[in-house]
């Protein structure tokens, strides 16, 4: 035993027993092995990793000790616990040799000290365990001596210990003397004496040196002992809390208050402290005796014994700490023998209850085995049956219980009686086989519960054959352990195949209820692709259960029929209330044409539009089948029509409402077109008369100019239909423009007229004041002439000055005038003059001329004589109105004759009397004349109103009826006219033969409309010739609206007939038209193609607007449907039907060309490269059979050119699913490059493949980078491209002192984010949650805002994960949730994705993302959460679930989604939500059991203030205090005061915006100034302004403009408001323009 110095050597001397032939040599030497081989591993470890050395050298002892086939020799077992301490000793004093234990830093010794104290304390605890609870207990081989204890390591620890107290005196000290102070003192020599001695070095023979040199250290510090002892007493006064916080502080300067000097000068601080842990103790003595009865709080899944002695063992090691405390700093206080006493009175009661409970527990124990009430009775049958169903397991559930007991007090330390003993073991023995007995039982007697309900047929025959195997275990008892094996594995056999068969019903039924519940959510008008493609998958999961040998599946399918239908229902009733939004957009321009407005489309061609996409949605409940394919269950779709119908009369209102909306958009405009509707140069002759007229019209014109630069140019969305409004502000420049020229255009012309009708008037007017009268009438012609022209002149005289201030005006607003109107004013002088002669030359003329009109009056009579005798004899008579038209036509022709003679006579009496009353003579009588006239008018009238009746009618008669048919308005109208005009005559025979004959034509107008022919082919064409009798050899080309009113009396006969045929013409010519049109879609709907070139360079043509295409193929089914309903379909029903079965294939094909083409364009580059070699055989097949029907496609690009391609449809499906197994393969992949380096879980497929592809290749992998690193935005190589040589990329302290905090316990800094130095790994900690710093390269990124929301903020989410949960800051948007968790991130090195949530991520896309972030130790924030659909919220929480219990209970590995997953305990996740409504769509709130696994942290409005005053800061404003006031003040009163625009935002995002464009204008101002000058400021509340205007103005509306500018005049005073300039882009743009010359 001399020889043996370590393990090894141990293990070396019982190996060459075994050699020769010593069985017990063997025996030791395998016992052995492994403690050779885990020290022989030592020096490659540091002190830390030695710790699994010590618990390997504990499992070899224990097993050596308890070897079955020999028994290790006590006296050599205690060699070998002194040999394995003193190894540990060399190796710490190895280990150690290289620091510098004097003069290294406290924080780098103080680590490996501690490790080397915790490794042989750990080993001498070991030791203690060993020979104190395991081996005494042991009755094979029991330990005989006492505990036995390492002694060697012992004065190691000690030694060890005391190096760690000098070097912790020494900081005391020093912490609480200032620099000055410590160089005075000369403390940094105080471990002087130390020197030449090896601490490490212990030994009987080095001991006097040692402590002599601890005496020497002492001494030295003596001085510095007074001067800290002050400080110290202030500190200790200070402090604030309980007595064990006290204590703790006490404690920090133990090593200082041993020193003799300073324990007098803290005499009371000390009395104060054992004040205190007095009432600490009694206080706690008292809880504890009245806690005895109730008993502690229960742990979790912690039997009650063990949890009372967990109770008093936590009290106890109080009391302890308390007791070693006191004995070590108040033991020479008077008081100290009270506390010492009461606190050893508090151990003795602890450990008298501790034994009590234990004594009890045994007790009780002991005597339910003695009665059997705890035991297990191996003789019964293992199960049994209770009323002949529920299984039953015969194993006392309490024998579970008693394990855990057992376990547990052994671990404390107890030694557990042997009968107990025997009954675990037996417990144990049994317990594997029970509970697979009791899951069986368990599963046994719910499984009418885990099968569904409506799956229950499909399960039955499985269900009954597990229930007979169960039935069938007959007396088999726990003796028989083979037996219960074996039955065991038959059940769980049968268990297995029926609970897989049914988890594969279940999941199936969950799949089906996702889809379902996804087609709840899915708009059923806008995603109707979606709605196929989820119901095809539907039918497919029925398929396959069925060929998998799931028969009778009526039930199953029934129930999901009636949940379908729910959903459909929903979704069309939604639809119905949303519909006018929800339709295709239809694009509309108001345009102004034909002088009004109007839209383009037409409105009743947006009108068909919007009808008919609304009629295919009403009819989708008619062509919906459900999941039967055709059965019973089909026809229960179309009820929801019938169900529904009372919603469409407020569908059809809505539309009327929208197209009422859409005409009121003109409204708006009907005012700025207005002159567009009126012939503007007769609008301008009427209004503009004088000058002022055009003045104003020219000011009102270019007034009108500038109101237009300010109208809307933009869209204005009408629900479903926009409305661009670009071509009618176009038109009102225009319309504007030229009634700016025709103002010119007219003031030039009138200027123009009236100098011509000035010039005219005095040119003639001169003429005729010259020439002589010879005549009676030249000289009444000339009095009266000279009379009018003296009457005339005042008006032309007026003119004249009209004519020239217009010219002069003229002049003023188009730089041009009239150079005519110099000559007329000359001319118009000279005609005055004239004008001023002429009386003087007329009064000579006029004597003899009045001598002959005396006679020209007689001669006049006797004419007016001769004409009545012949008018009275030859006029017709009253009864002519009885006769036919033609008579009636003969009597007219006579009054107009008589007419023109008489006009003849009356010409020449005018004249007459013109004479007389010139030259003032008395007029003659002429009363016959007079009674003659009246007797001929009376005629004339009579006759004028059958002629203008007879001559309007036979207008309309002539017209052919095909062009008439439309206009027969005309007809109708002209009758009324007539009847009211009749109506108002006095009735004579005409109007009343008229009025009868206007009644009769009446009657025929609404038989008309039935022969309007419209509709009509040749075949109805001749039917309706037949009924009227009209030959057929006149063609419907020379048929004129006269023929059919010769016929008009058959008309009215035959009314009803003619309405049948017009009604069948109508609706065949519907069905006809809507074929016509699938014929000419035949011909002209053509493949729009796009070439591309694939990885090989070889080009080939791409099918492109798929969704145009789809969509037209679902119109014409819509279409083909719609005709159905039609009484005349079946004459059309073979054609129509080829049809039917034509678009259905196109509809097929193009789907899944559609799939085809897109998958191939997304895996041909990544096959084309030569990737997944196995696959490229399938993939090349593909390729060959994708490139035949694209160029089949290229040869014929018609569209129903696919139904002509042979074996299409299976080769689309073999194509689809050989493109899937592809996918699947490359996937697979990925997949396991992902698992490799886990940051590829956080990019695209195209990515990863690019990175995979060019790995060797520098620049590419550069452009990736980013998306892996966050902090890196590149990085250089060296030459070899082979490696990395660069990368690139005040306010606690106010609060602290504020706080007068003072101490490391006080809240203030408790709850600050604080980096610390443990065992060289950086850690941070808060409150009492501690994490460890990961360094994730972070870049120099802009840091966020600190606020109090973010110190809120913080502390909820470290707690969060301290407690290993997820956390969730939740609020409205812009309060820094996201910005939040990033910064936190960053602050703990850790890389932070964030991940945007929609309803398009499903279960696996986020299983992918988990897998990434555990595995990487990364952070995950996903960004509104509550976004994502509640079946995937759902599934969601499990794998969180998972995560999180894992990261709690600090597991190495997790299954998730199948995959078997080492975890990262830096991994994190966190979300945040917007509240669910309010304005935030697409919202919902989380369920509970998702709820629970986050911590909420409301993110309520943010600081706006504090954050616009420190980025104001940051980006150099010197007045950022007050300036951000007022901006934020701008803010928030913009938010209250402006209007509430759905596009305003005055929130933080905004603030933002401004604030980065603050920081640019002033630094693009610093670089304007010179060297030294400062911006002041005035200056930079400027720049604000400015900033603030040019973000902001853009957005608001033209009133809103208005009162911002206010706005900021009222918070921003004397600040001079100027709008961003460009001068350097302006002068740009000039020299362009010059240089092409524009």
């Amino acid at each position: 035993m001399s020889t043996i110095f370590t393990p090894s050597d141990e293990y070396e001397y019982w190996l060459e027993m075994s050699n020769t032939g010593d069985r017990s040599g063997s025996v030791f030497a395998s016992l052995l092995r492994p403690l050779d081989l885990a020290f022989k591993k030592l020096e490659s470890m540091s002190i830390g990793e030695s710790e699994d050395v010590v618990e390997e050298a504990f499992n070899a002892l224990d097993d050596l000790w308890k070897a079955d086939e020999a028994e290790y020799p006590e006296a050599r077992m205690k060699l070998m616990m002194d040999v394995v301490g003193n190894t540990l000793c060399r190796f710490i004093q190895m280990r150690l040799s290289d620091a510098d234990l004097w003069r290294g830093s406290y924080n780098q010794v103080e680590e490996p000290l501690n490790q080397a104290v915790t490794v042989l304390e750990q080993w001498i605890e070991n030791c203690n365990r060993l020979t104190t609870v395991f081996w005494p207990n042991f009755s094979p081989h029991k330990w005989k001596s006492p505990a036995f204890v390492p002694e060697h390591a012992k004065s190691m620890v000690q030694r060890l210990n005391e190096v760690m107290n000098l070097r912790m005196l020494h900081k005391q000290l020093t912490k609480l003397l200032s620099t000055a102070e410590q160089d005075e003192l000369k403390t940094k020599d105080a471990f002087a004496p130390f020197s030449g001695l090896n601490p490490l070095q212990y030994n009987p023979y080095t001991e006097p040196l040692w402590k002599a040199a601890v005496q020497q250290f002492q001494n030295l510090l003596k001085p510095a002992e007074q001067k800290i002892a002050g400080k110290l007493r202030m500190q200790l006064r200070n402090m604030q809390g309980n007595a064990l916080q006290l204590m703790q502080e006490f404690k920090r300067y133990r090593e200082l208050i041993k020193e003799e000097s300073i324990r007098k000068e803290l005499i009371a601080e000390r009395e104060m402290l054992l004040g205190q842990l007095l009432e600490y103790v009694k206080t706690t003595q008292q809880n504890f005796r009245s806690q005895q009865g109730s008993g502690p709080r229960r742990i979790l899944d912690v039997p009650q014994v063990v949890n009372n002695i967990y109770w008093a063992r936590h009290i106890e090691s109080k009391a302890k700490d308390i007791e070693k405390t006191g004995e070590a700093i108040l033991s020479d206080l008077d008081g100290y023998s009270g506390l010492k006493k009461d606190t050893s009175h508090l151990l003795d009661e602890l450990q008298e209850y501790h034994r009590e409970q234990f004594d009890s527990w045994s007790k009780d124990t002991m005597e339910m085995i003695k009665d059997k009430t705890l035991s297990l009775a191996t003789e019964e049958q293992v199960v049994e049956f209770e009323k002949g169903k529920h299984m039953r397991v015969n194993y006392n559930r309490r024998l579970v219980g008693l394990i855990r007991e057992v376990r547990q007090l052994i671990v404390l330390g107890y030694t557990i009686p042997s009968r107990i003993i025997e009954a675990t073991n037996l417990a144990k023995k049994f317990m594997t086989q029970a509970k697979a007995l009791e899951q069986v039982a368990n599963f046994h007697n719910t499984i009418g519960d885990r099968i569904i309900k409506s799956q229950r047929p499909m399960m039955l025959e499985a269900a009954m054959s597990f229930a007979q195997l169960v039935q069938k275990q007959q007396g088999i008892t726990w003796n028989n352990t083979q037996a219960v094996d074996e039955y065991i594995v038959k059940l769980q056999t049968a268990v297995e195949r029926l609970s897989r068969d049914n988890n594969r019903l279940v999941t199936s039924h969950n799949q089906i209820k996702d889809k379902v519940l996804l087609m709840m959510d899915t708009d059923l008008l806008r995603q109707q692709q979606k709605w196929k493609d989820l119901l095809r998958e539907i039918r497919n999961i029925f398929q396959q259960l069925e060929s998998a040998g799931f028969k009778d599946q009526k039930t199953w399918r029934a129930h999901w029929d009636r949940q379908i239908y729910k959903a459909l229902e929903h979704q069309y009733q939604h639809g119905l209330e949303v519909v006018n939004q929800h339709l295709p957009e239809l694009k509309v321009e108001l345009v102004y044409r034909n002088r009004k407005l109007q839209f383009s489309p037409p409105i009743e061609e947006i009108r068909l539009k919007y009808y008919s996409q609304l009629k295919r949605f009403l009819n989708i409940p008619n062509n919906f089948r459900g999941v039967g394919e055709g059965g019973s269950e089909a026809s229960i779709y179309p009820i929801i029509i019938e169900r529904n119908a009372f919603r469409y009369n407020k569908l059809f209102q809505a539309a009327e409402e929208l197209f009422q909306r859409l005409e009121s958009v003109k409204d708006k405009f009907e005012d700025w077109v207005a002159l567009g509707s009126v012939d503007m140069d007769d609008l301008i002759q009427k209004r503009c008369k004088t000058s002022e007229d055009y003045d104003k019209n020219f000011r009102a014109s270019k007034s009108k100019g500038q109101e237009i630069g300010r109208l809307p140019s933009t869209e204005e969305k009408i629900d479903c239909i926009t409305v661009s409004f670009s071509a009618i502000r176009s038109e009102i420049e225009i319309i504007n423009r030229r009634y700016w020229d025709a103002l010119v255009s007219l003031l030039q012309h009138s200027i123009i007229r009236d100098c011509h009708a000035l010039n005219r008037f005095a040119t003639e007017s001169s003429e005729g004041l010259k020439r002589q009268p010879q005549t009676i009438e030249e000289v009444g012609e000339s009095a009266a002439r000279r009379n009018e022209i003296v009457a005339e002149m005042p008006e032309y005289d007026n003119l004249m000055k009209d004519v020239e201030k217009r010219n002069k005006m003229l002049a003023n607003w188009t730089k041009d005038k009239v150079d005519q109107v110099s000559k007329v004013t000359s001319k118009w002088d000279n005609f005055q003059s004239l004008v001023t002669n002429y009386d003087a030359l007329m009064s000579k003329q006029i004597e003899g001329l009045k001598s002959s009109m005396k006679s020209q009056v007689k001669n006049h009579l006797k004419d007016v004589e001769r004409f009545a005798a012949k008018w009275y004899q030859f006029k017709p008579k009253d009864d002519i109105f009885d006769h036919d038209t033609d008579e009636i036509l003969k009597g007219l022709a006579i009054v107009k004759e008589k007419k023109r003679e008489w006009d003849v006579l009356v010409e020449e009496r005018e004249k007459l009397m013109a004479g007389f009353e010139q030259f003032g003579m008395e007029k003659p009588d002429m009363s016959e004349a007079e009674k003659v006239e009246k007797d001929l008018l009376e005629a004339e009238a009579s006759f004028s109103l059958f002629e203008e009746y007879h001559n309007g009618m036979n207008d309309m008669l002539k017209e052919e009826w095909i062009v008439f048919r439309s206009k027969l308005y005309r007809f109708e109208e002209y009758l009324g006219q007539w009847n009211d005009k009749l109506q108002e005559e006095q009735k004579n025979p005409l109007a009343v033969k008229l009025l009868k004959e206007i009644e009769k034509d009446y009657d025929l107008v609404p038989a008309m409309k039935f022969v309007r022919g419209d509709a009509f082919s040749e075949k109805h064409w001749s039917e309706m010739y037949n009924i009227l009798g009209i030959p057929t050899s006149l063609g419907i080309d020379k048929l004129t609206f006269g023929d059919l009113m010769r016929v008009k009396s058959k008309i009215l006969d035959n009314k009803e007939t003619l309405k049948e045929l017009n009604s069948r013409a109508t609706g065949e010519v519907a069905i006809r038209q809507a074929l016509q049109e699938l014929d000419a879609w035949e011909i002209e709907a053509k493949f729009s193609l796009v070439e591309q070139t694939d990885s090989g360079n070889r080009p080939i043509k791409l099918i492109k607007d798929w969704k145009e295409l789809l969509n037209k193929v679902g119109d014409l089914q819509c279409l083909l449907q719609s005709l159905k309903d039609s009484p005349y379909y079946q004459a059309f029903l073979d054609r129509a039907g080829i049809w039917e079965r034509r678009l259905a294939d196109l509809d097929e094909y193009l789907a899944n060309l559609n799939q085809i083409q897109r998958k191939w364009v997304y895996l041909e580059p990544i096959f084309g490269r030569g990737a997944l070699p196995n696959e490229q055989p399938r993939f090349k097949r593909i390729n060959d059979d994708f490139r035949a029907i694209m160029g089949d496609v290229e040869k014929d690009p018609r569209v129903v050119s696919l139904c002509k391609i042979s074996g299409l449809r299976d080769m689309l499906v073999t194509m689809m699913d050989q493109l899937s197994r592809c996918q699947k393969s490359l996937s697979e992949f990925l997949e396991e490059k992902r698992s490799q380096f886990p940051r590829f879980y956080f990019i695209g497929d195209d990515d990863l493949l690019e990175i995979l592809g060019q790995a060797t290749n520098p620049t590419i992998i550069q452009s990736h980078l980013k998306k892996l690193f966050a902090g890196i935005y590149r990085v250089d190589f060296d030459d070899s491209n082979s490696k990395i040589i660069a990368m690139k990329s005040l306010q606690v302290v106010e609060e602290l002192i504020a706080s007068s905090v003072k101490a490391l316990d006080h809240w203030m800094w408790q709850k600050q984010l604080r980096y610390y130095m443990k065992k060289d790994v950086a850690v941070m900690r808060m409150v009492d949650a501690e994490f460890e710093y990961t360094y994730e390269y972070q870049g120099n990124a802009p840091k966020l805002v600190h606020t109090p929301l973010t110190d809120k903020c913080y502390l909820t989410l470290t707690q969060a994960m301290h407690m290993g949960m997820g956390g969730n800051p939740y609020g409205p948007a812009g309060t820094g949730k996201t910005e939040s968790v990033k910064a936190l991130g960053n602050l703990f090195g850790r890389q932070v994705l964030v991940f945007n949530c929609d309803e398009g991520i499903d279960v696996q896309s986020m299983g992918r993302i988990f897998i990434g972030l555990v595995k990487c130790g990364a952070w995950g924030c996903f960004d509104e959460f509550n976004r994502l659909d509640e079946a995937v919220l759902s599934a969601v929480s499990m794998q969180i679930q998972v995560i999180q219990a894992a990261l709690k209970n600090k597991e190495p590995r997790i299954k998730l989604l199948g995959n078997d997953l080492g975890i990262d305990y830096n991994s994190g996740i966190f979300i945040t939500m917007n509240p669910a409504g309010k304005g935030y769509g697409g919202r919902s709130k989380l369920p509970d059991n998702l709820k629970q696994l986050f911590r909420p942290v409301a993110m309520t409005t943010p600081n706006n203030e504090l954050i616009t005053e420190t980025i104001l800061y940051s980006e150099g404003f010197k007045h950022a205090k007050t300036l951000g006031k007022k901006l934020t003040a701008v803010f928030n009163l913009s938010r209250q005061l402006l209007s509430a625009q759905q596009h305003y935002d005055w929130g933080l995002r905004a603030l933002k915006t401004v604030l980065g464009g603050c920081g640019n204008l002033l630094s693009l101002h610093k670089a304007s100034l010179e060297d030294g000058a400062q911006v002041d400021e005035k200056t930079e509340a400027k720049l604000i302004v400015q900033a603030a205007r040019f973000n902001t103005m853009s957005k608001l509306t033209f009133a809103d403009t208005n009162r911002f500018d206010s706005l900021i005049n009222d918070v921003f005073i004397d600040v001079k408001v100027d709008d961003v300039s460009y001068e350097e882009l302006v002068n740009a743009i000039k020299e362009t323009l010059k240089r092409v010359r524009v």
